[in-house]
């Protein structure tokens, strides 16, 4: 293409962006009205005589049963399905008012099909390349290279979403840590913590611990703010990323997220975990980038640390994806993935969190103030867990299946107790980490371990014996 034709505004490749920027927006727009459309057959329904709303299904919703009394206004919650109204004349009124909805959405969707493929150039002209072999739209979207002889076909292709970081800000909604005060008692179980741990010959320096009374607002820890590798506990922190989007309407359609969600955080999968970075993200792993292809997809990663950065988790990396990747076959990072650890091998970049800022997060989920009311119901549905030990007692860690209960917090609990449990665990061949919720009437804390050493890791009764400490001293107080 002729580098004057370029400057005088007639890139074809700019002008395509430009209409596939208004396309989305105009897909964007159908969805909308489509939500419209859906709210307003429910008013027809409950206005029409004799009506009574079908049975939803599991899918249309995000979170627990446990969690379900949200507002109707939410785009998951359905009203009663045995409310009868009689109003046939406003019934009437909404029926026309849905017909215009569905002409204006035709309408829409017709003039951007159309404007698009009558105005966009030849097919024929290639996409610029860059150094790396990777070709990049003019959006900064990175896609691989026909030449690439990995294989690909596995990685979805997202769409780009006009509502960037640059657009819109993207900052956690709480913007400052909760106002927790010091507490004697608190300072005195985790003391109690330290010594148990020191008693089987464990390394406290590799510790850390933050324990919180929800119902006094007390905080007590030891080494709580060192940032340490989370293993799996980062997709805590994705899982609150992407209900964020959601709010915000960058992800309008959440329900078909549903079963990367369950697999990410009910069974810790690293390949749910991977789509969901992706879609709040827009990257996708694959071979090296060079130069400004590899900044843009490197800023898009890192907006995930300046998510909460900005909201007062000071130094925290949540930016790279948890190993392997089976799908991707990778068995470790590789490509940008591993460009985004460093230049040093030997001690490369890796996701930290501190034990309080996780401890942060899930008293913030559990107070209903993280995103909204109604997503932090979503989240504590999902990660609540079934202390039943016929439901995870012949699940074998070992065998690959994920087992959030054995050797963790919940292994340590009194069943029948009416316990309410909700947690996120992490196991590595060199950790064992798990910030949890746990309340039974009585008493309501939140109890985060980091545990950085592969003696933490080997150790299968640490975890349930501190648990039992923490839960009878913590039923003492109250």
């Amino acid at each position: 293409m002729d580098r004057q034709y370029q400057s005088q505004g007639h890139d074809p490749h700019r002008r395509i962006a430009q209409l596939e920027y208004q396309l989305n927006r105009a897909d964007q727009t159908i969805r909308r009205l489509k939500r419209e459309n859906e709210e307003l057959r429910q008013q027809i329904s409950r206005a029409s005589p004799g009506f009574v709303r079908d049975s939803v299904g599991n899918l249309s919703h995000i979170g627990s049963q446990k969690y379900q009394d949200r507002p109707d206004q939410s785009q998951y919650s359905v009203p009663n399905r045995n409310q009868i109204y009689s109003d046939s004349h406003y019934g009437k009124m909404l029926k026309s008012k849905l017909q215009f909805i569905g002409i204006v959405s035709l309408i829409v969707a017709i003039c951007s099909i159309i404007g698009f493929y009558l105005t966009r150039p030849d097919s024929s002209t290639p996409p610029p390349e860059s150094e790396s072999g990777i070709s990049s739209d003019s959006l900064g979207n990175d896609l691989t290279s026909p030449s690439d002889n990995r294989s690909n076909s596995a990685i979805p292709t997202l769409p780009y979403n006009p509502l960037n970081r640059q657009n819109r800000p993207w900052v956690y909604n709480v913007r400052r840590p909760p106002q927790l005060t010091s507490n004697n008692q608190l300072t005195a179980i985790v003391r109690d913590i330290q010594t148990l741990v020191d008693q089987k010959g464990l390394p406290t320096q590799d510790l850390s611990i933050t324990l919180i009374d929800v119902e006094k607002s007390a905080v007590a820890g030891y080494n709580p703010n060192q940032l340490r590798y989370p293993a799996s506990i980062v997709k805590l922190f994705w899982l609150t990323a992407f209900y964020s989007q959601v709010a915000n309407g960058q992800i309008p359609d959440a329900g078909q997220y549903v079963p990367d969600l369950e697999k990410m955080i009910r069974q810790s999968d690293n390949e749910a975990a991977s789509r969901i970075v992706d879609l709040i993200t827009g990257t996708q792993s694959g071979v090296e980038l060079i130069g400004e292809n590899y900044k843009k997809w490197e800023d898009k990663r890192f907006s995930l640390n300046q998510f909460f950065q900005s909201a007062g988790y000071q130094g925290i990396n949540i930016s790279q994806k948890t190993f392997p990747l089976p799908y991707l076959q990778y068995s470790e990072p590789q490509g940008r993935d591993l460009q985004i650890r460093g230049p040093s091998p030997e001690r490369p970049i890796r996701n930290s969190i501190s034990t309080e800022q996780a401890a942060r997060l899930m008293y913030e989920i559990v107070t209903e103030q993280a995103i909204s009311r109604e997503y932090s119901r979503d989240m504590k549905g999902w990660l609540e867990q079934d202390l039943d030990p016929r439901k995870w007692q012949s699940i074998d860690p070992h065998q690959g299946h994920f087992n959030p209960i054995r050797a963790f917090f919940g292994e340590g609990l009194y069943t029948g107790n009416n316990i309410i449990f909700l947690s996120k665990a992490g196991w590595t061949s060199g950790t064992r980490k798990e910030v949890a919720y746990v309340s039974n009437g009585r008493t309501s804390y939140i109890l985060a371990v980091f545990g950085e050493n592969s003696a933490y890791s080997q150790d299968e009764k640490i975890f349930p014996e501190i648990s039992r400490l923490v839960f009878q001293r913590m039923n003492q107080l109250n």
